[in-house]
């Protein structure tokens, strides 16, 4: 996929009492702050995107050691293990207690001495249990938090704000507080800190820096404001003793995560953001319905209600490419009112497949430019940001800040103007990489600056879990089966003359048919080929091992490169159908049609999913999935058919 120039005008959330305190700001944080302050794109020319495989198989085996690339080892909770924090005695318990001049009681938040060996600089606790050990010493036990400052940039930085870093194994059933819960003898106590829990979205419930002489005054004793968690989850207590995560959700507090009268309904966050929402979707019969205020109305989902008929949640199609993405958000039920990619092949192919899309042939900062606030509310939209810039094959530091920063600040744009509901993301797995950890940390900050929860797993797993994902998995013989006999671009005889034309790779060994694709389908089609290893796949074939629908037509020039660039519609098409339940349930509504035989039970945390693939050298099948929160057949095929001898 090219890359693109970005240039334009940005609009930044409100930045009020940034924290610079101690723990210093990075460069690229500073250089991405006055980007957005300035309201000016960093320019940024095409560079070369050709990926060594050899480099790429090397930083996979590099972030084997930082993820878990394992087997899903389930959820339940394993026989016979020790766990964290095992419940206290009830001989061993108090409520209360005394520490030179402090009255400690449960539910009290205390800070604590800083834990500067510790990844989250731990400096505060709230209180849930305390007891005497078999010294007689008093341990409170408690919610560990932390400020803002030590999110190495995941969180905007704000004085007096806190999070909580959760950490919690996937084998053990208990709740996230629980497992997290840390343990502090009292003597560590410094003293005592009001702390206030809030959906809010800040500055709202902030401290009142006018009562302060100093920025230091009110850091010491200011009050302190608990809005956000970042849980780093683990397969296995093993796995989290070796610092391998498994996925990591960072997550915006809900209504019900508030407390009294720092509780906002979620509609009413909603309605700040965007303007409200409209059940069931805000497509119905080829029109934009308008979307509505519900900051009166907050009991409107108490009743449930049917879909109209015709009516869709609406999707838009970030750097859409010849379509893959909006293809499978159709087949999952969405429709695509709004796309923009710059490419004026891919687009003259999105054009054939979706004529009735606005779509905007240009670069992604000038259609935000020329898009206004109102014209779409989203509900779900896809961003596929230029990812060459986070290939593992760019090692030289600081050699493409630029237009990394582009990319960032980009993404920043369209959450703005559209301020979707819902947003996936795809990127490539080298943005994991220790190298630009610093970048995926600002990436995450894109989002979370404007309050979205964002969850990223590793590896693609069967996501979700409850999505109905096939049992076996596709293969070479059930994709090339989805061919109809008048697809375009099938031209066998020619593939033939080719493979003749070109005996230094032809034949090549014959294999199994009835097995998955070997090698995932790059811009080049990856090194793959026909079982029989007699000629190259056809366009139309690598199309469908690609999740194209037999009718999906494709405008030249670079077709195999449109295929290869292109995510699979069959994995969208699942994980939308994931997103329209999640939408439906979050909507309380009913489609009629379906008859609820496609009902699903789902979790409220939306997950942002990284698939880390083996030999992958495409730059594009990887997902992110963020939430704005309201408040995170099998084919028969004939030998002779497939020419296998």
């Amino acid at each position: 996929m090219p890359y693109y120039s970005m240039m334009g005008t940005a609009i930044s959330p409100i930045r009020l009492d940034e924290d610079n305190g101690a723990g210093g700001t990075s460069r690229l944080e500073t250089r991405l702050r006055n980007i957005r302050a300035s309201g000016q794109a960093p320019s940024v020319v095409a560079i070369d995107h050709e990926i060594e495989e050899l480099v790429e198989h090397e930083v996979e085996t590099e972030l084997g050691d930082l993820i878990c690339l394992g087997e899903e080892p389930g959820s339940a909770q394993r026989a016979g293990r020790t766990f964290r924090n095992p419940p206290i005695p009830l001989r061993a318990m108090a409520t209360t207690s005394r520490y030179k001049n402090l009255s400690i009681k449960v539910g009290d938040t205390v800070e604590i001495m800083q834990r500067p060996h510790e990844q989250h600089r731990i400096q505060f606790l709230r209180v849930s249990q305390m007891y005497r050990d078999q010294e007689g010493m008093i341990i409170l036990r408690g919610l560990p938090l932390t400020r803002l400052r030590y999110s190495e940039g995941m969180l905007a930085r704000q004085r007096n704000e806190l999070y909580a870093p959760l950490d919690v194994d996937e084998d053990d059933a208990r709740d996230w507080h629980t497992q997290s819960a840390i343990e502090v003898p009292v003597y560590q106590v410094l003293k005592l800190r009001t702390l206030q829990c809030t959906n809010a979205i800040y500055p709202e419930f902030r401290y009142e820096r006018s009562q302060y002489m100093s920025d230091q005054a009110a850091e010491d004793n200011g009050i302190l404001t608990y809005r956000w968690n970042i849980v780093t989850v683990y397969k296995t207590a093993k796995d989290r003793e070796n610092g391998k995560m498994s996925s990591r959700i960072i997550q915006h507090h809900g209504e019900k995560d508030a407390e009294g009268r720092l509780r906002i309904s979620d509609e009413t966050q909603l309605n700040r953001w965007r303007g409200g929402r409209v059940r069931g979707g805000a497509f119905l019969r080829g029109q934009q319905r308008p979307v509505i205020s519900i900051d009166d109305n907050d009991n409107e989902d108490t009743c449930s209600t049917t879909i109209h008929h015709g009516q869709k949640y609406n999707f838009g199609d970030m750097y859409c490419g010849a379509g893959g993405t909006s293809v499978g958000a159709k087949l999952a039920g969405f429709e695509t009112v709004v796309a923009c990619d710059m490419w004026s092949a891919a687009c003259k192919s999105y054009r054939k497949n979706f004529p009735t899309v606005d779509l905007r042939e240009m670069e992604i900062t000038d259609f935000v430019n020329e898009i206004s606030d109102q014209k779409y509310r989203l509900d779900v939209m896809h961003i596929s940001p230029p990812c060459q810039v986070w290939s593992p094959a760019h090692t030289r530091e600081g050699s493409h800040d630029e237009a990394n920063l582009a990319a960032l600040y980009a993404c920043g744009q369209l959450l703005q103007r559209l301020r979707p509901r819902i947003v996936t993301v795809e990127q490539t797995f080298g943005i994991l990489h220790d190298r630009f950890r610093e970048y995926f940390h600002l990436f995450i900050n894109t989002f979370t600056s404007m309050n979205y929860s964002i969850s990223y797993k590793v590896p693609l797993p069967p996501f979700p879990d409850t999505t109905n994902f096939p049992a076996e998995e596709a293969t070479v013989a059930d994709a090339l089966a989805t061919i109809g006999p008048r697809a375009s671009l099938q031209n066998v005889q020619e593939m033939y003359a080719k493979a003749a034309s070109y005996r230094s790779r032809f034949p090549l060994p014959a294999y199994d048919p009835c097995q998955p694709l070997r090698r995932t389908i790059t811009t080049d089609g990856g090194g793959n080929y026909y079982p029989s290893g007699k000629r190259d796949f056809t366009l139309r074939e690598y199309a469908a091992l690609q999740g194209f629908p037999s009718n999906h037509g494709f405008e030249g020039p670079a077709i195999k490169k449109q295929i290869g660039n292109a995510f699979s519609p069959r994995a969208v098409e699942y994980l939308y159908r994931h997103l329209r339940s999640w939408l439906m349930q979050r909507d309380n509504v009913v489609d009629a049609s379906e008859d609820g035989a496609d009902a699903m039970i789902l979790d409220t945390n939306p997950w942002v999913v990284v698939d880390t693939v083996e030999e992958d050298d495409d730059d594009d099948d990887d997902v992110i999935m963020v939430e704005w929160r309201e408040r995170s057949r099998t084919a028969s095929v004939a030998g002779d058919a497939m020419d296998i001898d």
